[in-house]
């Protein structure tokens, strides 16, 4: 069982994480012989003690959400212009607000095969220096805003991360969206990172533990750049894998009169044409 206060997702955080400890004292006491005393306890099942549902924006909602923070005035010391880059940001490539809230214009990196953007390990979940890919038709609405910011300054000053939530009420209260919806399901500002990592990586599954949430944490261009490499984690247990993107050009099928269905091979065309 588990506290009021006190739900199944944070039980399975500290477990994980007084595995690791335990594992990280066995190694630095050289006593790997030794069990890891907390190995035999067992994870609790999320599914079952959901304490706050969150729902994914639909596209028309996240319109209007950034509509009215781009009309609105100011809240929580951010600018309605603001604010609309914001819900931009953090419904794209799913940040979360704190890390949102560490962003100065130097952490957009600019690369030969796009933009990046840099979150430092301090602020990163993981406690490692993240690079997330920015999707071109963010960055062209975004560029011009960052490009007035003062440099080394955050992006969205002030305190507005401790309780993001409510300052987006606002917006959704003007946008006519429900904060809450039939099915008791919320959209506050975390479920917009939800919204992100539905739109960007709801198909690819994590390898180890088949958890959908996977999140790009770093891209590059390989095989001369005929392909994309993609560094991912798991938003569940943690893993790390590989993927990459490839170009697959549709394939022509020829069909026989026998009705069989058969690769188009240009060489034996040519050689018929040869011989004709």
């Amino acid at each position: 069982s588990t506290r009021d206060d006190f739900g199944a997702a944070t039980s399975n955080h500290h477990l994980k994480a007084m595995r690791a400890f335990a594992g990280w004292c066995r190694n630095q006491l050289k006593r790997s012989g030794e069990a890891n005393p907390f190995e035999g306890l067992e994870l609790m099942n999320e599914q079952a003690d959901v304490r706050r549902k969150r729902r994914a924006a639909t596209a028309d909602e996240l319109m209007r959400l950034v509509d009215a923070a781009h009309a609105g005035v100011e809240v929580a010391g951010l600018s309605g212009v603001d604010r609309a880059m914001l819900y931009r940001v953090s419904s794209t490539v799913a940040l979360r607000a704190s890390e949102c809230a560490s962003l100065c214009p130097e952490n957009f990196i600019q690369e030969e095969n796009g933009v990046t953007i840099r979150v430092a390990a301090a602020y990163s979940k993981h406690r490692r220096e993240d690079n997330i890919p920015v999707p071109a038709a963010l960055w062209s609405v975004l560029k011009p805003w960052v490009e007035k910011k003062a440099r080394r300054e955050r992006l969205w000053p002030g305190n507005w991360h401790a309780d993001a939530s409510a300052m987006m009420r606002v917006d959704l209260e003007t946008a006519g969206i429900p904060y809450q919806a039939d099915d008791g399901s919320y959209f506050d500002f975390h479920a917009t990172r939800h919204t992100g990592i539905t739109r960007g990586s709801k198909v690819m599954r994590c390898p180890y533990c088949s958890c959908e949430n996977t999140q790009v944490k770093d891209s590059r261009p390989t095989e001369e750049n005929q392909s994309i490499r993609r560094r991912r984690v798991c938003e569940d247990c943690g893993g790390r894998f590989t993927t990459f993107e490839r170009v697959q050009l549709r394939e022509i099928t020829v069909i026989k009169r026998s009705g069989r269905r058969v690769p188009f091979d240009r060489e034996k065309v040519s050689r018929s044409v040869a011989v004709a």
